[in-house]
């Protein structure tokens, strides 16, 4: 089931990320602190934040923040995903 995440989804989430960002690029994970703090930022698009749970468990996380392009003097914003 995809479903919109929710506040108590915050630690499976964070932990889910955690999980698997450890040792990967470098020793530990900061990732998951990303997450959390990226959802205080106004940048974020908490009705583009998505959980993929199965058996009651969340297997996967999609979220979006708003991201700057500047080219030739226009600015365009345009939706970042994070999986």
């Amino acid at each position: 089931t995809i479903r919109l995440e929710t506040e108590k989804d915050y630690r499976e989430v964070e932990n889910l990320t955690r999980e698997a960002f450890w040792n990967v690029y470098k020793p530990g994970a900061d990732e998951h602190y990303f997450v959390h703090m990226m959802r205080s930022h106004p940048d974020f698009i908490p009705e583009l934040a998505f959980v993929l749970e199965k058996d009651g468990e969340i297997k996967e996380v999609f979220s979006y923040e708003l991201n700057e392009h500047f080219d030739a003097g226009w600015t365009m914003h345009i939706p970042n995903l994070h999986q």
